[in-house]
């Protein structure tokens, strides 16, 4: 009950981290990140009310929400003269909702917004969930010009098969690798992933980059996209932003 009425009266409230391109150090994009201020519990982290949000059935509001705020972000953006393109984090339940993506495309019609400045995260557990219907979903999503991408990467059970079998845009490399790169099983396992990716023309994200060092062992895999604290905590403003101009 608690969770309908922050929906209603709008204690939801989106948070953007930035990804940035490692080659030439500008912001390629952002991952919109939700947040719920309660007025008498205070700041709840996702974790704690996803969950609940999926267990009722709310989760297709919230996700409406969010798509809503980050498409209207987009194109306030782009009025500003910023072309930022948004990644919204996609639940196993959104999968299954095929008005999910007619409902994406006239959000990006009335907010005259092109696909290609969406992404649609889905973690491996959400695939798993899901069986032979994420298939269809992700290619209508690829038909509309929705970019996609496969988050928590190598965490799950068959990461390769999904590879193989999905039209995959992005590979976000799990934090838990990137985060013990200075061990040399962590180091070759992330750089054979970026290999494989590149191989597959997949562009490799590395989630919870904190420091310089991790940077640099980065750039030198070749990685495409970096984003965490090193750069920037998820803020409601992106202009706060160090790196935009």
């Amino acid at each position: 009950v608690m969770l309908d009425k922050a929906i209603k009266e709008n204690q939801l409230t989106l948070y953007y981290q930035p990804k940035m391109d490692i080659q030439n150090n500008n912001i390629r994009g952002v991952e919109a990140l939700l947040r719920w201020q309660n007025k008498s519990e205070g700041f709840i982290p996702p974790d704690k009310f996803i969950p609940l949000a999926e267990k009722t059935g709310l989760i297709h509001e919230i996700t409406k929400w969010v798509l809503n705020e980050a498409i209207n972000k987009i194109s306030e953006w782009q009025k500003e003269g910023k072309n930022i393109s948004v990644a919204i984090n996609l639940s196993s339940k959104d999968i299954k909702d095929r008005q999910l993506i007619v409902y994406t495309k006239s959000l990006l019609d009335y907010y005259n917004v092109s696909p290609e400045m969406l992404e649609f995260e889905i973690t491996e557990t959400a695939i798993l969930e899901n069986g032979e219907t994420v298939k269809e979903f992700l290619d209508e999503v690829k038909n509309l010009g929705i970019k996609i991408s496969l988050d928590d990467f190598g965490t799950g059970y068959n990461s390769l098969k999904y590879l193989e079998e999905l039209s995959i845009d992005y590979l976000k490399i799990d934090q838990s690798f990137v985060k013990k790169m200075n061990r040399a099983k962590s180091n070759k396992i992330v750089k054979a992933t970026i290999n494989l990716a590149h191989e597959l023309g997949i562009q490799t994200v590395a989630e919870g980059v904190e420091t310089k060092e991790m940077l640099e062992l980065l750039t030198d895999m070749h990685c495409d996209i970096v984003q965490g604290y090193y750069f920037s905590k998820p803020v409601p403003d992106i202009n706060k932003i160090k790196f935009i101009a």
